[in-house]
């Protein structure tokens, strides 16, 4: 698995793995239905998936990727290990090492070895539902959403024993995530609000709202505190999980989204929807540096339309968050043109620039559009 790999549950079929280096699609097709959740592991690059095979039972289900390459693929890839369960599993994920596999499910969360693939133990817990799970970086915690009481349920994967719990929100959490840098811990609860905690003290450090729906679900960055959320409002949002600030917002899919995850160089931002898997290109957005890609060259729509002679210029969502990018009009000889310009609000789906084009002569212009996190250069052609 290489650091643009994703991967996502689809419940009658089973897991599919992409990559975008280089663009690369495999499903594993597991012969057991209804599927809820998967994790790679880091040690060995295996993968956990839960499966729920009727109501109040399942599998946790493991599987051997050296037959897969994804610069090469070939081959099968096999089930090398089953564990029958006698729960719904709701979330399932590996320790930063590998060393550790948390399960969450009803009425428990298991803890299992993550390189062996055995059963440590189940962990105490008097709730009657866990929907998330999420361990700190150094393994010193175990975080689990808990239906009950408004609490995060938390534990020393090394004594298994618990740890006092936080209290998040008033009525339930659904959804619990520390960090990269295991300094925060982000829950979600029935509302739209998302809660940032400091690991330290627990003291509340920020509220994010702006989500108009229920959070469906929420993934930190790797390495900086960007937090990508999404939401029943059929909205991605992009924050600044420190000071609480809006970074990027895109609502270019009218459909709910479910889940969401980051590929680990946080270039790409997964969102798995009704209709399927999208993949965002992110990494402006989430704070990457990419010297090696300079100038950036961002996705740019044109749209033409003579008979108003106006031009829409759609910009991708890395343009989110610059408020006023510069736009340059100039012809094939370099020579600029004064045209008027309207932007859009930044928060919009991708940054809308209007172009007033009733002024140029009928022929080809070339358009660049400046801003924070790089150039986009597009042409548009101007028919009289």
């Amino acid at each position: 698995m290489n650091d643009t790999s994703l991967i996502a549950i689809n419940g009658v079929e089973g897991t599919t793995i992409y990559s975008t280096n280089p663009t690369f699609k495999q499903s594993i097709h597991t012969g057991v239905p209804s599927g809820s959740s998967s994790a790679v592991n880091p040690y060995d690059s295996s993968i956990a998936y839960g499966s729920n095979y009727l109501k109040n039972y399942g599998y946790l289900l493991f599987y051997d990727l050296d037959s897969l390459k994804i610069e090469q693929p070939s081959g099968g890839v096999y089930a090398n290990d089953k564990i029958f369960w006698d729960q719904f599993i709701y979330d399932l994920t590996f320790s930063g090492d590998g060393a550790y596999l948390a399960v969450a499910s009803e009425g428990r969360v298991v803890l299992c070895d993550g390189r062996a693939r055995t059963i440590i133990a189940p962990l105490p817990s008097d709730s009657l539902r866990f929907t998330s799970v999420s361990f700190a970086p150094d393994n010193s915690m175990l975080a689990a959403a808990n239906n009950s009481g408004g609490f995060v349920s938390l534990w020393n994967p090394a004594t298994q024993e618990p740890l006092p719990p936080l209290r998040a929100f008033d009525d339930s959490v659904r959804i619990a995530r520390f960090s990269s840098d295991g300094k925060l811990l982000a829950a979600v609860g029935n509302d739209s609000t998302i809660r940032i905690f400091n690991v330290a003290d627990w003291r509340l450090r920020r509220i994010l709202r702006g989500h108009t729906g229920r959070v469906n679900d929420i993934a930190f960055a790797n390495g900086v505190n960007r937090l990508v959320s999404v939401s029943s409002d059929q909205t991605v949002r992009v924050w600044d999980a420190e000071t609480g600030e809006a970074i990027a917002v895109n609502r270019e899919m009218s459909e709910y989204y479910y889940n969401v995850a980051i590929s680990r160089d946080n270039r790409y931002i997964g969102v798995g929807g009704v209709s399927g898997v999208y993949l965002f290109s992110a990494s402006s957005s989430l704070g990457v540096e990419r010297k090696d890609e300079q100038p950036v060259v961002l996705p740019m729509e044109l749209r033409p339309n003579p008979a108003s002679e106006r031009c829409a210029l759609k910009l991708g969502m890395e343009w989110l968050g610059e408020p006023n990018p510069k736009v340059r009009v100039m012809d094939m000889m370099g020579r600029s043109y004064k045209v008027g310009i309207a932007v859009g609000s930044s928060l919009e789906a991708g940054v809308v620039v209007e172009l007033e084009t009733g002024e140029l002569s009928a022929g080809y212009y070339v358009i660049e559009v400046a801003g924070r996190p790089g150039r986009s250069v597009g042409r548009l052609m101007v028919v009289r």
